[in-house]
């Protein structure tokens, strides 16, 4: 009789083990399906992403070729390493957190262009609200050049944008040059922080 009772109880006990181990293989299986499909909604999330950034560069592109006044919208470009302004530009406008993985900034000869505008945070990897690694910050491996530009009259730069450009900062032979905004008066912007200055030709008024 207790024999018999033993083996009936050990059957059951074996038999609710092996349940139990079905019961977790299922449930790893559906994380593992609900990690799966998280996974692809993310690629597809950044598919789009890219798809819609790939779009307004071939609409920036389209402008930035017919010479008309170029405005670039927030958050745009930065997947982009390199970029070359067309020639027959005459202004040249640039939202906020823009071109953040561009490393160098050279416009050089653009004949027609009078105005130059960015916004805040563009061409940086270093954001006003990151934790400042100054390691980071002083990447002299990104330059900024503006160069035989006789139309040129103002430059206007926001706040902590080339914040981490610290090769170099050259203005030179843009004989029309009157302003150069650099960030915000009287508050720490911090535009080219470690970079070195080298402004050439006629003075313009720097603020």
């Amino acid at each position: 009789m207790i024999s018999r009772l033993k083996t009936n109880y050990n059957s059951l006990l074996s038999q609710a083990q092996e349940k139990d181990r079905t019961i977790q293989r299922l449930e790893t299986d559906k994380r593992t399906i609900e990690e799966s499909q998280k996974l692809t909604e993310s690629k597809v999330l950044e598919r789009n992403a890219k798809i819609t950034e790939m779009e307004k560069a071939i609409e920036v592109l389209k402008i930035d070729a017919k010479g008309e006044p170029l405005v670039i919208d927030s958050g745009s470009f930065n997947s982009v390493t390199k970029y070359v302004f067309s020639k027959n530009i005459e202004t040249l406008e640039i939202a906020d957190d823009c071109f953040i993985n561009l490393s160098t900034f050279h416009i050089d000869g653009l004949r027609k262009l009078e105005s130059i505008r960015i916004g805040m945070n563009s061409f940086t990897r270093v954001k006003s609200d990151d934790h400042w690694d100054w390691k980071k910050v002083n990447d002299s491996s990104r330059s900024f050049r503006i160069l035989n530009c006789p139309r040129l009259k103002s430059i206007v730069i926001g706040e902590f944008s080339f914040s981490d450009f610290a090769k170099d900062f050259e203005l030179s032979n843009l004989p029309e040059l009157e302003v150069l905004k650099l960030g915000v008066m009287n508050k720490d912007s911090s535009n080219f922080y470690f970079a070195s200055f080298v402004v050439r030709g006629r003075h313009c008024r720097l603020f």
